[in-house]
């Protein structure tokens, strides 16, 4: 689909059919999707066809000049079953056995029986403020699920026992043997393609782009024409939270949701964070607070996060509702408790609950202590710097290079507010200096001023490499405002900048001996990172590094490294040897811009030859 403003119209002309002529609308739905079905089990067995075909010629002609073809199919069906084969991994997590919340199950057991529908196979929870059902296939995409009920221990404490019911109600509705079984499965279906074309992008590889480039056309036409389907599965899995939990706790549990999730990820995360100026260490129990705070939040900033929610509009982007629609379709009453007594979690986990958020604390504390200690050592040098440029600003003029540096640095320490008239002096001292202008325009745009969009893109126009940046925050800017028109001139501006990146990738990243290398010219810092990598992998004899020249890429820097091995041991490593380059790659690409690829020397000696006949590429030898 070309454009936003088309896939629009699209949903608005289905909701139109799927009210005037219903039984074409789902004969539409059914097609699609099995169209994707499809194409996936005649793909494979298309494959499949040609293997055995192939295989059968040559058993009957005797002909074995045709060995050097038979590959061919054979190579061919393998790509289609490993692409076909993408493994939807199971939600994060820390999975739930029964007698560690006998409760809970209980209640989870009581509430799937109540709607008839499909059994949970896993209980996970998480400390993200959520509640989900989600389905993992364990033969390839669609056969043989498993049904996982994901529970955020937040939400437990945000919410009280009925409206935890009522939660639990909703998300066994997408489930429901009883109502809406089409509409479910379609739900479903959905989520299915969602995750898959996710991985297929993440993946890149051959395999997958077989099917990429279908799925995602595929997706955006099964996502619009089953979008009226989808809206209509959350009413009626709020109408299924009503039938079990109660109208009034339903309306409530949606509130409660939607308002506290807003006040903890604007209001406590924000906070936590902001330590990190002041403290070498991260908070010991973050979310043993945070449980806390949940069920005490302030009455006059729930109720202002509520209002917020209340007025936001259905978006055609998401096929929830809005707030205020689900309310009406269950006749409840705007109402809810911002403070509690006794939360789900305390009523649900008992004991459970400490031993839970203590663990969370735990790795939370474990994850993110060498980021915090590393920040703030870079808060404590930046005051530092921006002190001494302070001085230097009150005694005379700074140059150009210390004012922008202590625009940078007011940002980081003391904020966007105080930072913007730095910006806006740099920008209007100097009209050509592209990072200043992005940067007030950046600032104006975040605020909401639409007067930072004329400054973005004049930034853009003097800095090639602020297009991407650009182009992102002003298409997230229209898509605040709804702005279809904005929303598809940035997005089609994303689109070519997705097709160029993807030519100088291809460019950069593919080596022949007519290639054109020069000097690497890293930098002393960089190289002596680069030569750690390398000596920690004690199967390297020795390295080349050398950059490659491209026409696409005039601006984009591409690197090969040659790595030799030892040659006592070279055919022994198999596997290890991949993962040795892949180390060195991920190593290369943590700490110099560009695109980086790892080949052993060996390969070809045509490539071997011209890289290490160029002047300082030679970067490691063992002997």
């Amino acid at each position: 689909m070309k454009s936003i403003a088309e896939y629009q119209k699209l949903i608005h002309r289905l909701e139109e059919l799927a009210v005037q002529a219903p039984r074409r609308y789902l004969l539409r739905v059914t097609a699609l999707a099995a169209l994707g079905i499809g194409f996936v089990v005649l793909a494979f067995l298309a494959a499949l066809a040609a293997v055995v075909g192939t295989a059968a010629i040559l058993f009957v002609s005797k002909k074995l000049v045709l060995l050097k073809i038979v590959w061919i199919p054979a190579v061919f069906a393998y790509l289609v079953f490993k692409a076909m084969w993408v493994r939807i991994p199971p939600p994060e997590g820390r999975s739930l056995a029964r007698g560690d919340a006998p409760r809970l199950f209980a209640e989870i057991e009581q509430v799937r029986k109540a709607l008839g529908a499909q059994k949970i196979h896993h209980v996970v929870v998480t400390p993200d403020f959520n509640a989900a059902v989600a389905q993992v296939p364990r033969l390839g995409l669609f056969a043989w699920p498993e049904n996982y009920l994901v529970v955020g221990v937040p939400l437990m404490a945000s919410v009280t026992l009925d409206e935890f019911r009522a939660v639990l109600a909703h998300e066994f509705g997408h489930l429901s043997r009883h109502h809406a079984r089409f509409g479910n499965w379609i739900y479903r279906t959905r989520q299915t393609w969602h995750r898959l074309l996710a991985i297929l992008e993440q993946e890149n590889s051959l395999a997958t782009k077989l099917f990429g480039r279908f799925f995602e056309w595929y997706t955006s036409y099964f996502n619009a024409y089953s979008f009226v389907l989808a809206r209509a599965n959350e009413y009626e899995a709020d109408r299924a939270s009503a039938r079990v939990a109660g109208a009034a706790a339903a309306g409530s549990a949606l509130i409660a949701v939607h308002a506290k999730a807003a006040y903890l990820d604007s209001q406590y995360w924000e906070k936590v964070w902001a330590g990190v100026q002041e403290r070498a260490e991260p908070p010991q129990t973050p979310y043993s607070d945070l449980v806390a705070l949940c069920k005490a939040v302030p009455l006059e900033l729930g109720k202002a996060y509520a209002k917020v929610a209340l007025d936001a509009k259905s978006d055609l982007n998401d096929t929830h509702p809005s707030l205020a629609a689900r309310l009406q379709a269950l006749g409840a009453t705007p109402r809810t408790q911002f403070a509690l007594t006794r939360s789900a979690a305390d009523e649900l986990l008992g004991d459970a609950l400490k031993r839970l958020t203590a663990e969370q604390d735990r790795t939370w504390r474990e994850q993110v202590a060498p980021t915090w200690r590393e920040r703030y050592d870079r808060a404590t040098k930046q005051r530092e710097r921006l002190a001494d440029l302070e001085s230097e600003a009150a005694a005379s003029e700074l140059s150009l290079d210390a004012a922008w540096e202590r625009a940078r640095l007011t940002e980081s320490v003391a904020g966007r507010f105080a930072a913007l008239p730095l910006y806006r002096q740099i920008a209007q001292r100097n009209p050509e200096y592209a990072p200043a202008i992005y940067a007030f325009g950046r600032l104006l745009v975040e605020g909401g001023d639409e007067q930072g969009v004329a400054l973005v893109e004049r930034a853009m126009t003097i800095d090639d490499d602020a297009q991407q940046a650009g182009a992102e925050l002003l298409f997230e800017f229209y898509r605040g405002r709804k702005d279809v028109a904005g929303m598809d001139r940035w997005q089609t501006r994303l689109r070519a900048l997705a097709r160029r990146h993807a030519a100088v990738r291809a460019e950069l990243t593919r080596f022949s001996r007519r290639d054109v290398f020069v000097p690497h010219s890293l930098s002393v810092e960089t190289l002596a990172r680069l030569n750690a990598a390398i000596t920690a992998q004690l199967k390297v004899k020795r390295a080349w590094l050398a950059r490659k020249c491209g026409e696409e890429s005039s601006k984009v820097s591409g690197y090969l490294l040659l790595v030799e091995f030892a040659r006592s041991i070279h055919l022994s490593l198999g596997d290890r040897r991949t993962a040795i380059m892949q180390a060195l790659l991920d190593q290369f690409a943590a700490t110099e811009p560009g695109f980086i690829v790892v080949r052993d020397a060996s390969e070809s000696r045509g490539l071997r030859n011209k890289v290490t006949a160029i002047k300082g590429a030679l970067i490691f030898n063992r002997d």
